[in-house]
């Protein structure tokens, strides 16, 4: 149940919408009616004033006339040229993994990490020499002899060229 109190403010608050609606859209104030008669006024008297008012017609009616100028279309490139940028865009992916993989490693020997945990990507694109040392745990001083640590890149030729796998700091909180 509505208390009288909650009542009286929400025909406060209603009366004062209309008020700031009125003198917004330049509505003259009318007699005092029901809430219901004024919001019912209220909204046929915006619909009219904003349909019959020309600088809403004006805007409309440029918005309508008003185009996007169109970009010039690229040149389409050839083929030697979208393989040129994929070769480029290879040799910085391993580039930037092995970058990646020489500063996970010191800075796990700079925090005094001496063990990690090998973690493919997971994928169908994951070589088969990554795809067996997933999981394990290896030493930083001893890497794996086939594969180096991971984002070394040295079994990952064939595949794709680069290394996706990363070095996961291993605790050893048995040890501690």
């Amino acid at each position: 149940m509505v208390s009288e109190l909650q009542a009286g403010r929400f025909r406060e608050t209603i009366g004062w919408y209309m008020g700031f609606l009125s003198w917004l859209f330049g509505l003259k104030p009318r007699k005092k009616k029901t809430t219901e008669q004024m919001l019912d006024e209220l909204t046929v008297d915006m619909t009219k004033s904003l349909l019959s008012s020309p600088r809403v017609v004006v805007r409309a009616s440029q918005q309508k006339t008003k185009s996007q100028p169109k970009k010039p279309r690229k040149p389409r490139r050839s083929k030697e040229e979208i393989e040129a940028e994929r070769a480029q865009r290879k040799q910085w992916l391993i580039k930037h993994n092995k970058q990646r993989s020489i500063d996970d490693r010191m800075r796990q020997i700079g925090l005094g990490i001496t063990h990690y945990r090998w973690q493919t990507a997971g994928d169908e694109r994951t070589c088969p020499a990554c795809a067996a040392n997933d999981g394990k745990t290896f030493s930083w001083n001893e890497p794996p002899p086939k594969t180096g640590h991971p984002g070394e890149g040295r079994c990952c030729v064939d595949a794709e060229g680069y290394c996706r796998c990363v070095a996961l700091a291993h605790f050893d909180l048995e040890a501690e």
